[in-house]
């Protein structure tokens, strides 16, 4: 009652725009489709343009409401308490049955399973069990045929539970179930048909990918292994064109080189014999005193070798010396660093022209700086003053090697001098003879081991021709190894003029010879095993004596170089009281009268050592020319014998050997005579021989 009266009122502007505004469509347009509705019914009527009340927005909504179910099938849910609070989760089984039984549903569930309750039309039914006769649905022309066809397929329980209308089959409640049952299957069977073949086909598919992938994999994997071979074959055969394309214009580079090299030999030979060794004039350059009284001294004396034997060793030099394999640990020690490293400040790595202000490297206290730099000034009238040959030249050299000998300190000074002088040096005579007496000093002392690697770096970097070689070898053999005691040999002399090894000629007890290559380090026991060897027997415990030109034999130390020895012999008497005069406390001059240094070569009747394998004293002599001299009472004669002692017993057991009737002495050579010998010819190693 004035339900009308109360919502004829107009909706505010407000509440209106407040609508529209909303974000849910429906909303926002709702009071516009009332709006519209009520403003032409309103037009149609002829009433006045004014806004719809609420109760005819109302009325319209209800009355669109009620067109829309009436244009629908409607379907009513009938709604049943789980209890009476109304509570979640409180389900009554009784209460529900109870509504269900008042309702009349359970009647009506009643009827509808003693009837037919499932109704469809025939398409729909033969659209959703078709699955289950194929082949009997195929045959059947129109629609309730075919439901016939497949109700009468289906097993005898379900026959009587349907019926055919007119145009819809009616089917009781227990046989749709069945038959929904027998589509699962049939629909069940058909998906996993169809998740067989699909499976199969994704397989098949993934296996022809994975077999194109091989197979592309495989056919670039020959590919690349075609493609080496060839490119290796393509290699080969451009190395062969190379070789056979180089083979020409390397022989003709050869000829090339070698006529250049004559041409410069020539050309340095004749800058020689012209005395053009000089960059700038040295010959004035002071020298030390002791250097003057001994070449004062030299005038008029005569020399050891005649001139017969000098001739004999120019014409017979030893095989040249090929390039050694050099240490790893060599690399990065360019010369350059240790002159940045160790050079004193103000001095510099240039060619001097004339002399030195200051020593290049730093002294210790008790060296006089004054020494050093005159020792320069030797270097340098060595290397550039055309009036030094001959025996003046060795002189200079040997004085030069054994101030070294004598001092320590300043054999890196030497060195250093002689590099810096042979560093980028203009005159190729000059430089050749620098590399000369670098030789000669590598023959007797080494350098320290701060300058070892550097030095070496330096020959392999900057040595002049055959000198590179030749004073990498003497380098490498001082390494580990004491100083000489005495300046260089005349055989020593004419090997670093040569630059080429020196070869001993040996001859053995049974009247044979051969050649033994030696360097200016190889000890008595490097030269005995040698020798013991080239006769058959094992390279252990052998050693040289010398025989000096009065006819004593002297025995030499294992390890004592056996050119100090000939040195000894070769070192004039002018020369030996300039050595003894500079005698220093700390090395002994060897082999000097009433000095400690005899012990270099004592008698033969007091040898050193327990009894080994002992060899009989016969004639092989170690040539200290290196070459195959005649014999000279002039020269010292080197005996090959084992390092043993007890004379007597040595006669005793080698008495057959020592008979000067004896002609076959093939015994002496093999195991045979070996396995005779006291100790089997095994004493315990010596060091390695020298290298070729």
């Amino acid at each position: 009652e004035g339900f009308l009266e109360k919502n004829r009122d107009i909706l505010r502007d407000e509440l209106r725009d407040l609508v529209k505004s909303s974000s849910s469509k429906f909303i926002s347009e709702l009071l516009d489709t009332a709006t519209s509705a009520s403003v032409g019914k309103a037009a149609g009527k002829g009433a006045s343009r004014r806004k719809p009340t609420t109760g005819a927005t109302f009325a319209e909504s209800l009355g669109q409401l009620i067109n829309t179910m009436s244009r629908c099938q409607p379907y009513f849910v009938r709604c049943l308490k789980p209890n009476e609070t109304k509570s979640p989760r409180d389900f009554q089984h009784q209460m529900i049955l109870d509504q269900l039984r008042y309702s009349g549903m359970l009647e009506t569930i009643r009827i509808r399973r003693a009837g037919y309750p499932v109704r469809m039309t025939y398409d729909a039914f033969i659209f959703r069990f078709r699955c289950l006769a194929p082949a009997a649905t195929a045959k059947a022309k129109t629609p309730k045929d075919q439901a016939a066809a497949l109700m009468t397929s289906m097993a005898s329980s379900v026959a009587d539970g349907y019926q055919l209308g007119r145009s819809m089959i009616f089917i009781r409640e227990v046989t749709e179930r069945a038959l929904e049952e027998n589509r699962n299957g049939a629909l069940r069977a058909i998906v996993v048909m169809v998740q067989k073949h699909v499976r199969g086909w994704l397989a098949v598919r993934r296996f022809r990918n994975v077999r194109e992938s091989v197979l592309k994999l495989q056919s670039y994997a020959r590919m690349r292994l075609e493609r080496q071979r060839f490119l290796d074959k393509l290699n080969a055969v451009r190395k062969l064109q190379a070789f056979a394309r180089m083979i020409k214009p390397r022989k003709a580079y050869l000829i090339a080189r070698e006529e250049r090299r004559k041409i410069r030999a020539l050309e340095r030979e004749a800058a020689r014999a012209a005395g053009m060794r000089m960059v700038v004039d040295v010959s004035m350059l002071p020298i030390p005193e002791d250097l003057e009284e001994v070449l004062d001294a030299s005038i008029g004396e005569a020399r050891v070798y005649s001139k017969d034997a000098i001739l004999a060793i120019d014409n017979h030099s030893g095989p040249s010396l090929r390039q050694p394999e050099l240490p790893k640990q060599m690399a990065g020690h360019d010369f350059s660093k240790f002159v940045s490293g160790f050079f004193r400040q103000g001095s510099q790595w240039a060619f001097v022209k004339g002399t030195l202000n200051q020593s290049l490297l730093q002294l210790r206290s008790e060296t006089s700086e004054e020494d050093v730099l005159l020792l320069f000034n030797v270097i340098q009238r060595f290397m550039g003053d055309p009036t030094v040959t001959d025996e003046r030249e060795e002189l200079f050299g040997n004085y030069l090697v054994q101030r070294g000998l004598y001092d320590e300190d300043i054999r890196d000074e030497i060195f250093c001098q002689i590099c810096n002088q042979t560093w980028l040096n203009p005159n190729e005579v000059n430089a050749e003879r620098g590399w000369f007496l670098m030789a000669l000093c590598l023959s007797a002392f080494p350098p320290s081991e701060r300058l070892y690697p550097y030095l070496l770096c330096y020959i392999t970097q900057h040595g002049f021709e055959e000198y590179r070689a030749y004073c990498q070898h003497k380098l490498l053999r001082f390494s580990g190894r004491a100083s000489r005691m005495l300046p260089p040999t005349m055989l020593e002399w004419r090997s670093a003029r040569a630059a080429s090894s020196m070869l001993v000629d040996i001859e053995y007890p049974d009247g044979t010879t051969g050649y033994v290559s030696v360097d200016s380090v190889a000890t008595a026991a490097e030269i005995g095993n040698l020798a013991a060897e080239s006769l058959g027997f094992k390279a252990t415990g052998w050693i040289v004596c010398g025989v000096d030109p009065k006819g004593e034999e002297h025995d030499l130390d294992a390890d004592a170089p056996v050119l100090d020895f000939v040195s000894r012999i070769e070192v004039p008497d002018y020369f030996e009281s300039w050595l003894k005069a500079r005698k220093s406390s700390k090395r002994e001059l060897p082999g000097a009268a009433g000095s400690a240094g005899d012990s270099l070569f004592s008698p033969s009747a007091a040898p050193a050592g327990p009894l080994a394998n002992l060899m009989p004293r016969g004639s092989g002599t170690l040539n200290p020319s290196g070459q195959a001299l005649p014999r000279r009472t002039s020269k010292a004669d080197i005996v090959l014998k084992g390092s043993g002692s007890l004379e007597n017993q040595i006669d005793l057991m080698f008495q057959d050997a020592l008979a000067d009737s004896l002609e076959d002495l093939s015994f002496l050579k093999g195991d045979e005579f070996s396995d005779r010998v006291q100790g089997g010819g095994d004493v315990g190693g010596p060091p390695p021989p020298p290298p070729p």
